[in-house]
């Protein structure tokens, strides 16, 4: 097991060596002037933390990438081999996240590891792997597992009030990083709540006397705030200010992107391959949910999992309401299946 997750990882690694270029690319080419200015000094670091990019606050990625462009000499192909490192290490917080929350143990374990290797390392998002400007997403996988494994520390009901409400502001922080890192990192507040939901056993009607929640619940709300001001100071504007129009005029093709987004794991196969795959994702996923409702002695197990699902369903749903002007081919690009792959 061990050696065909190794094996995994040098391919995906490979993958970028064979095809990954020193060419910015479509979006790529907005960090150009920032980093120019950037780097004359005529753009301050509040400036920076601030940009907004089509409909996404994305000061935490931008940082990122032009810190890195100003040590590899605006490298691009770097870019891409750190990305791959981030994914990397979001495959590892996968394994330990399972492993601390004891989901499998033994050798369930291990071919759990290699099968989210399998999962995370698919080829079927290329279009990530080999476009520096996706640092954004590696980063929010990161950032978003990187919360549940700190959240998975204040989930012990008999720890001190104090200690819960440390460990739940430390877990907030990389959410709070995610979400000026690109849109759809505002999710992880969501994915979190359903995530202490679950592995604390809090029912809705106490949730709201329970610490963890309530801490986690004020920091999303600031975070929300805050994003609120900074986005409408930087205008409205963004290829999605067209959505409602087309949800209206279309309802269908929102439907077709979100089903076509879990089928497109499958790379360019046919469309009744595609339909075949999603179907088969969500009938799996539904099998899930009634197993966690009905049927299993712990439901505190299914915790990690059903916050992973939550993201990907709502990062899907956010991706059919807002690409529905461009038609139901936005279901087949490969770079959104980023997070269904979870």
């Amino acid at each position: 097991t061990l050696f065909s997750v190794a094996c995994m990882f040098v391919a995906y690694l490979a993958y970028v060596a064979a095809f990954g270029v020193n060419v910015p690319f479509w979006d790529e080419w907005e960090l150009l002037p920032r980093f120019q200015r950037f780097y004359s000094g005529s753009m301050p670091f509040a400036e920076l933390i601030g940009s907004k990019h089509n409909e996404h606050l994305i000061g935490t990625a931008f940082s990122v990438m032009l810190f890195q462009h100003l040590i590899t000499g605006f490298n691009v192909r770097a870019l891409l081999f750190s990305d791959a490192v981030l994914q990397v290490l979001s495959v590892v917080l996968v394994f330990v996240i399972a492993r601390r929350e004891r989901l499998l143990e033994g050798k369930s374990l291990y071919v759990y590891a290699a099968a989210i290797t399998a999962a995370l390392l698919s080829l079927a998002q290329y279009k990530n792997a080999l476009w520096g400007f996706q640092t954004a997403w590696y980063l929010i996988t990161f950032f978003f597992l990187l919360s549940i494994y700190l959240l998975s520390g204040a989930a012990d009901r008999t720890a001190p009030r104090g200690a819960i409400v440390r460990q739940t502001f430390l877990a907030a922080i990389p959410a709070v990083l995610a979400s000026f890192t690109s849109f759809h990192g505002v999710l992880i507040w969501v994915a979190g709540a359903a995530y202490l939901l679950a592995r604390r056993e809090i029912r809705l009607r106490r949730a709201f006397t329970d610490a963890a929640f309530v801490c986690w619940l004020v920091m999303a709300c600031a975070t929300l705030a805050v994003f609120g001001s900074v986005y409408a100071s930087k205008g409205l504007g963004g290829p999605g200010g067209h959505s409602v129009r087309a949800l209206l005029e279309a309802p269908l093709v929102p439907i077709g992107i979100f089903v076509g987004t879990y089928g497109s794991i499958v790379g360019s196969a046919g469309r009744t391959l595609v339909l075949a795959v999603a179907l088969t994702l969500f009938a799996l996923i539904g099998v899930l949910a009634w197993w966690c409702l009905r049927r299993a002695a712990d439901r505190r197990l299914y915790a990690a999992p059903l916050a992973m699902i939550v993201f990907s369903l709502l990062f899907s749903a956010l991706v059919a309401a807002g690409r529905a002007p461009s038609g139901i081919g936005a279901a087949r690009d490969s770079h959104y299946t980023a997070y269904t792959t979870l």
